[in-house]
């Protein structure tokens, strides 16, 4: 069976140029590709977000919510204290799920999303979710 290569997950944005500047300076993601109405960012080694201008976007857009954006990286504290820092107001501290061998902070980006950043702490799991990554 074949198996699809990468993966982009797009959010769709009234205010575009807000959306870029979370994901550039807030989050410091690297930008893939700019297509006017369409941003996409590496988040991964086969993994990309992407923010469309709602207007121009391949779907319409009638509601928003329902929907959680996890990224996975390999130290939770100095990411906790980079968002801080870029001023993101709604901000979680930091919390252990021992049940799930998680460390993860939540925060609100633009027009409302809501983000996770968590660290997998269980060998295991960091071999999946952090493939060439130690601690």
């Amino acid at each position: 069976m074949p198996r699809p290569a990468s993966i982009i997950t797009f959010l769709y944005f009234e205010n575009l140029p807000a959306a870029k500047d979370f994901f550039t300076s807030v989050l410091g993601l690297e930008q893939s590709a700019d297509q006017g109405w369409a941003v996409i960012w590496k988040t991964g080694s086969t993994g990309f977000i992407g923010a469309v201008d709602a207007r121009k976007g391949s779907i319409p857009v009638t509601t928003r919510g329902g929907v959680l954006i996890s990224l996975n990286v390999d130290d939770v504290e100095v990411w906790h204290e980079k968002v801080k820092q870029a001023g993101v107001q709604e901000l979680t501290p930091i919390r252990d799920n021992p049940e799930i061998g998680l460390r993860s902070f939540f925060l609100k980006g633009p027009e409302g999303y809501d983000f996770e950043i968590q660290e997998f702490v269980r060998p295991q799991d960091r071999e999946v979710f952090l493939p060439g990554v130690s601690r």
